[in-house]
């Protein structure tokens, strides 16, 4: 019997940095995560030498699992390209991405951090296709699956934040809310859209400015403004024609981003 064990690749790792408590959780979501597998083909891999054929889909290939643990470092060799022998041979990162990588591709994968007890929020982070993000198959939530997310996580009483680039998304979240107008005029209090080159500017190791970090290199932006060597600060970088052409055209805009489309 076969079961596709459908995961989330992380092409990227996080950097994470978890306790002992923490990888043992993680580990455990793991155990989980199969045992479902098993349980919807009708196996019980609680038994000691049950075994269990799990199609991995990173390769479309078949293996059999003896017992839990063998399951796990099957898992974790598969999805790391190397052979692991044992979880002490994985950083913090690559156990937090194997763990994205048992979580569903939706909103549901919020349920599973509910229970994590060292997460005291979710933030949410607009992809912008720049740098790594240019050169992959990832894309920008679209606003249904963003509303399905924000609603999810209210249900379970998960707290969460965002970027700035965000947050137009959640204000039409909040303006097509049947909330009360008190609690959307909080929310939009609170609720702070892009800010660059007008509230914010991003300076490279080099002391160039740019609007923000994703515009470093990018369209109007191809070479920043230098700001060591300026005679004057307001007149050189925060009145230069091209701040103020990106900061008229960003407040035309509703402070929505005018590069990306996020």
């Amino acid at each position: 019997m076969k079961q596709m064990i459908n995961y989330w690749q992380v092409r990227y790792p996080t950097t994470a940095q978890l306790s002992k408590k923490a990888r043992g959780v993680m580990i455990g979501r793991l155990s989980t995560a199969i045992r479902e597998a098993a349980k919807s083909i009708g196996l019980d891999v609680n038994m000691r030498h049950a075994r269990l054929e799990l199609a991995l889909s990173s390769r479309g290939e078949h293996i059999t699992l003896v017992h839990m643990r063998h399951a796990r470092l099957e898992l974790a060799s598969d999805v790391f390209e190397r052979e692991v022998m044992t979880f002490n041979e994985l950083s913090d990162a690559e156990l937090w991405t194997i763990n994205q990588w048992v979580l569903p591709q939706n909103a549901e994968g919020l349920a599973e951090m509910a229970d994590m007890p060292w997460i005291n929020a979710v933030v949410l982070l607009a992809l912008k296709p720049v740098g790594r993000a240019a050169d992959n198959d990832l894309t920008p939530v679209t606003y249904p699956e963003f509303k399905e997310i924000v609603e999810y996580a209210a249900a379970l009483k998960i707290p969460l934040g965002f970027d700035s680039c965000t947050a137009p998304k959640f204000m039409q979240y909040v303006n097509e809310s049947d909330m009360s107008q008190r609690e959307k005029d909080r929310y939009a209090t609170v609720c702070e859209p892009c800010e660059a080159a007008a509230l914010s500017a991003y300076f490279n190791v080099f002391g160039d400015f740019y609007p923000c970090s994703f515009m470093e290199g990018v369209g109007d932006w191809e070479t920043g403004l230098p700001v060591l060597n300026c005679d004057d600060f307001l007149s050189d970088v925060c009145f230069h024609k091209r701040v103020v052409r990106w900061r008229d055209n960003l407040l035309s805009r509703g402070r929505t981003c005018p590069q990306y489309n996020i």
